[in-house]
């Protein structure tokens, strides 16, 4: 009717009210009124606060002094009134710099009236309230159908007692909330029960542009259990229903929040349930919304169980545009917040995009967004499996497609954690972005890495990025990308796991501009970097090269001294293969990429014996930080040598069990290392090198005394001695323990030797292993079966469906009792789900100060104080701040956990951290190659060795030149030299009748540079 009054004469000469208006600063339109029939504009009093204005004036039609959109010829003309897109007209000051140019008003058609009548329930045995517009559901024993077509606008609400089927294929049109005065929603009131379906569809009111409307609210009692009858409400969408065009499909809250906001939407406390089977969700600007919500044994808050709501072979789709009235674009298909236990089964997620740029109301939408939660997306399975074990023959997988995140799952709690397992995420370009959990898992899923990169897209594109995640199982995944141009996709990004065990297991990398990447904190100083992240049985660019494999990027990177072990077995060594098209060309680091050697660990990595095509060795690396040894273990296959760990399944009391056996392997292998190490007395041995009135020759002989067990703090204080050591005594007190641990041989690299010894001493390293380092790597592999043993055992905890109290209580009981790395987060996590604060703030004091990740036991102890004072969304002013603070340090451990708080207060969550690998960052004084390596696939052997006769030296190596057989005593003195012919097989034979019982270092040498040796034994 505005829209006739202003292209007729139509005549306003009584009050009006006018719903479905709406305007900015809050003022509204009171009233229509024309002052006499002349009148060509409908005029407006208007209301902000106590002010009210009124004005009126003449105008004839085609005079200059009409006022019609455009028309700016005389300053009388007080409004200017545009149309905008969604059909609505605002009426606006037109500049004129008078009193009316400071109020706008948005004046709605009446298009959602249109259609919409109340006798359609008319017919059914609920009350209609016409004058707060409500209808709420009855009569009949307690049963209301719907299953004919209906147009409706109002609040519909499904009371206490009373269950509402829409069924029968039937579609009801709801009107837009925002186009009316009064609300239109479905309500489903605690004890209330609302199903939908047989094709029934719920949907928007389509005579407006970017109509929607609210959706249901299913409402329940925060405080009261979900089996206690009465005290929630349910929400049944199965048979292919679907709900489509709503602001949000399904909120599981008490109430509608005062904005759509995420921050508004989990504010609100939750209850109630769903269960979706078959359903779609179409077209939404969200999907469902669970805010805060803890399900618990009735009368019992501290028996914990979980939520009993879940989806399963559902569609979540975005297909068409969605725009609200204010711009406001559809984002989270699934929003959830301080949740346990919500699963999701052969779900698709599907945003039916193909090529930027998107027409208006377009965005590419996130599947899963979840703060402070538990949930579990898997396979649709039809038959039941026993507690962790996975389904024999999935009938459908999960999917997410087109989408920005696929998942997006943060934590400050430490009881939260998630599983996705034979999930798809094809053309996302972030596949999953987890920050801040503890035993997360992700198998068999694979991520098809998108390129696209317009608007709000730009950024990093990849499969996985773990920030500050630990006990993570990663394992069995593909990640590709078709091409990357000018964009740089990375499969796996791991950064900051922290000083515990992890691992990424048998994944491929392929067609990537990098496969994984390590960044930050990744091993336990405290051990010598004995224990951290292991990169085992993965395949790199068997199917497409990756530009580069693997990446240690950004300053002081620490990973786990040995990839792989030594021990004899087909699955010890690290197993991991290489791209099949490296050849140093793209860098001379392709396969191993270190940013900043000088600060990153030296780190060990056993191989498989080298055969065939594949490529067990990353040799294209810096030598520096990565030295290679072959164990002598034959590959035979993948499946032998990285044998699958997920059908092996088992319970948490076999993982308990295990746990246990590997801590006493432990145990074992530590007091063996310990009895070895600088021969059992590290403490005086230090105290003697460091001693200043020792002379350099009293301290080479304390060092030579005990070879090859010095231990690496014995060698710094060598190092540092002041005054120094001669050079010659050192180089023979690192020959005489040669082969080196790796720590020596950074130090090695470090020190002020001169060339000459510092190729002297690594000539000397002849590929075996330290006795050291073959004891600390029994203390690791004992360290990593506890630890995985650990972890599985706590993922099958956290998402426990049977009886999760005990579980939690069981996992908290047995870290108590057991010596193990990470008890302090796991029992930390146990007492948040209990909700004992008091003993969760007091565990966290202690950590503050024994831990090696302090930080993050201070988001935990100002959780803790929250929860006992005014709740997570209140912390105390000084408390924020040292969060704010500590959220602005992303390389410190407790920063993910951080930004995840202040996420769930309303803070924008910060971007990703990736480094990517560029050579043009490595520092200028690194040199990224060893003389020692200038030739890795020749080899020199001694044959027998020991020997108490004749030696035969054999040499294989297609390389020409002038060549010399040398052998050099363990003081480093040179005691014969053997010319040699030139060719690829070189045989020479040497007598010992004239050598010293001992050891001694044969080096083979091309135009004077040693590119091969061996230790071999005389003995008499």
């Amino acid at each position: 009717e505005v829209i006739d009054c202003l292209n007729s004469a139509q005549t306003f000469d009584a009050d009006m009210t006018t719903p479905g208006i709406q305007q900015v600063d809050w003022a509204f339109v009171d009233r229509f009124r024309s002052y006499n029939t002349d009148a060509y504009v409908a005029l407006l009093q208007l209301t902000n606060g106590a002010v009210k204005w009124e004005t009126t004036f003449d105008a004839a039609p085609g005079s200059e002094r009409e006022c019609y959109p455009g028309n700016f010829k005389q300053q009388e003309c007080m409004y200017q009134i545009t149309e905008a897109a969604d059909g609505s007209l605002v009426v606006s000051g037109n500049m004129g710099a008078n009193l009316d140019d400071n109020y706008l008003v948005k004046l709605f058609p009446d298009c959602q009236s249109q259609g919409v009548t109340y006798t359609d329930l008319d017919n059914f045995p609920g009350a209609w309230d016409q004058a707060t517009n409500t209808y709420t559901a009855g009569g009949f024993g307690g049963t209301e159908v719907w299953d004919q077509d209906m147009t409706l606008h109002g609040t519909f609400v499904v009371p206490d007692g009373v269950t509402l089927t829409i069924e029968n294929g039937a579609t009801i049109h709801f009107a837009d909330s925002k186009l009316l005065d009064h609300n239109t929603r479905l309500v489903v009131q605690p004890g209330g029960k609302l199903i939908v379906r047989g094709a029934a569809h719920l949907t928007h009111l389509n005579t407006c542009p970017n109509a929607l409307w609210d959706g249901i609210l299913n409402q329940g009692d925060a405080t009261a259990s979900q089996n206690e009858v009465g005290a929630q409400g349910e929400v049944h969408i199965s048979e292919d229903a679907t709900i489509s065009r709503a602001r949000v499909a399904v909120l599981m809250a008490s109430a509608y929040p005062h904005a759509y906001t995420a921050l508004d939407l989990i504010k609100v406390v939750s209850g109630g349930w769903l269960q979706a089977n078959s359903a779609h969700f179409t077209d939404n600007l969200r999907d469902v919304v669970f805010s805060p919500y803890e399900n618990h044994a009735i009368g019992d808050p501290t028996y914990i169980l979980p939520n009993r709501s879940g989806f399963t072979q559902c569609t979540f789709t975005t297909a068409q545009p969605v725009l609200e009235h204010d711009g406001t674009l559809a984002s989270d298909h699934v929003l959830m917040a301080m949740v346990r236990g919500i699963e999701f089964y052969g779900c698709d997620f599907l945003h039916s995009c193909l090529f930027p740029p998107y027409g208006e109301g377009w965005s590419l939408t996130n599947g899963i967004y979840a703060i402070n939660s538990t949930f579990t997306v898997r396979a649709y399975c039809d038959v039941l499996v026993p507690l962790g074990t996975p389904c024999p023959n999935p009938l459908q997988r999960s999917t997410f497609t087109n989408m920005r995140y696929g998942i997006i799952t943060t934590t400050f709690d430490l009881s939260r954690t998630f599983i996705v397992e034979r999930t798809d995420f094809v053309r996302c370009i972030r596949g999953i972005r987890m920050e801040g959990h503890q035993d997360p898992g992700i198998t068999r899923c694979t991520f098809d890495v998108s390129e696209i990169i317009t608007g709000d897209l730009v950024g990093y594109q990849y499969g996985v990025y773990s920030d500050q995640c630990t006990g993570y199982e990663i394992e069995e995944n593909a990640f590709s990308s078709n091409s990357h141009g000018t964009a740089e996709p990375v499969g796996l990004v791991i950064k900051d796991s922290g000083p515990h065990y992890n691992t990424f297991y048998n994944n491929s990398f392929d067609g990537l501009f990098t496969g994984s990447i390590v960044e930050g904190l990744n091993a336990d100083p405290n051990t010598n970097y004995t224990t951290g992240l292991e990169l085992k049985c993965n395949d790199y660019g068997l199917v497409a090269d990756n530009n580069y494999d693997v990446g240690l990027t950004g300053s002081d990177v620490k990973i786990r001294e040995n990839q792989g072990s030594p021990g004899g077995g087909a699955t010890d060594p690290a197993g991991n293969r290489f791209s099949l098209g490296h050849t140093g060309a793209g860098d001379p680091e392709e396969d191993w990429f270190v940013e900043d050697a000088p600060t990153t660990n030296q780190v060990i990595y056993n191989r498989h014996t080298l055969n065939g095509s594949d490529r067990f060795n990353p040799e294209w690396r810096t030598p520096f930080v990565l030295d290679d040894v072959d164990v002598n273990v034959q590959w035979d296959n993948k499946e032998t040598a990285c044998p699958t760990r997920l059908s092996e399944g088992g319970t948490k009391e076999e993982k308990r069990m295990a746990s246990q056996t590997a801590d006493d392997e432990k145990q074992d292998a530590e007091t063996a290392y310990d009895a070895a190490k600088d021969n059992g007395d590290t403490y005086s041995l230090l105290s003697y090198v460091s001693d200043a009135t020792k002379t350099s020759t009293q301290v080479r002989n304390a060092l030579q005394s005990i070879a090859p067990k010095v231990s690496e703090e014995v060698w710094a204080a060598a190092f540092d001695r002041n005054p120094a050591m001669a050079q010659l005594h050192t180089a023979q007190a690192l020959l005489s323990n040669s082969p080196l641990q790796p720590e020596a041989l950074k130090l090695l690299d470090n020190s002020g030797l001169s060339a000459y010894y510092k190729q002297l001493v690594w000539n000397a390293q002849d590929g075996t292993t330290n006795i050291l380092s073959l004891l600390e790597a029994a203390v690791a592999y004992a360290t990593k079966e506890k630890a995985e043993a650990l972890t599985d055992y706590g993922r099958l905890s956290w998402t426990d469906k049977t009886d999760l109290n005990a579980a939690l209580v069981e996992l908290e009981t047995w870290h108590t009792g057991l010596p193990a790395e990470n008890n302090a987060m796991a029992i930390s996590g146990a007492k948040t789900a209990k909700a004992d604060h008091a003993a969760l703030e007091s565990l966290a004091v202690a950590e503050e100060v024994a831990s090696t990740t302090p930080e993050l036991f201070g988001v935990v102890k100002r959780y803790a104080n929250a929860m006992q004072a005014n709740g997570w969304d209140e912390p105390a002013p000084a408390d924020k701040a040292w969060i704010e603070n500590l959220a602005a340090q992303p390389q410190v451990i407790g920063s993910a956990h951080a930004n995840a708080w202040l996420n769930a207060l309303g803070q924008v969550q910060p971007g990703e951290h990736v480094i990517l690998p560029d050579p043009t960052r490595r520092p200028s004084t690194f040199a990224t190659t060893h003389a020692h390596t200038a030739y890795e696939g020749l080899q020199l052997d001694a044959i027998p060795n020991p020997t108490n006769g004749p030696v035969v030296f054999v040499v294989r190596g297609a390389v020409t030149g002038q060549q010399e057989l040398r052998l050099v005593d363990v003081s480093g003195r040179v005691v014969q030299r053997i010319p040699m012919s030139t060719g690829t097989a070189t045989i020479v034979e040497l007598t010992t009748s004239e050598l010293a019982v001992g050891y001694y270092t044969a080096e083979w040498l091309l135009e004077g540079l040693s590119v091969a040796t061996v230790k071999f034994g005389v003995q008499r």
